[in-house]
């Protein structure tokens, strides 16, 4: 399963909490962040952070949107770690200097 497909389930389960209150599906969404956040700790052992950020050229979705929306009811340390692995560097870097380099993009497109 896609980064992408991962992001729409765990979206999906993180607002069926926001809407009802309901804490199973939150409970989820968390099991799920901490099973995918183990998986591409390791990933990143076998390989590099660049190699990483690399991967993050193929569509991912929005998992750093859902994860940051985990660590705001969590406050674990973790989710926030998993959330800045999805932080693009080639989209935040220019926009964290003033400088707008998504003229053009698509959020579904391959960039950098």
């Amino acid at each position: 399963v896609g980064k992408y497909s991962e992001h729409k389930i765990m979206a999906g389960l993180f607002d069926q909490y926001r809407i009802t209150g309901n804490q199973s599906p939150l409970e989820m969404a968390i099991k799920m962040a901490n099973y995918f956040k183990a998986r591409i700790d390791k990933v990143i052992a076998n390989n590099t952070i660049s190699w990483w950020e690399n991967i993050l050229n193929n569509e991912f979705g929005g998992m750093n949107e859902v994860v940051y929306n985990i660590y705001s009811i969590t406050n674990d340390s973790a989710h926030l770690q998993m959330a800045h692995l999805f932080d693009k560097p080639v989209l935040m870097g220019p926009l964290a200097v003033g400088a707008d380099e998504l003229s053009e993009l698509h959020a579904d497109r391959k960039s950098g």
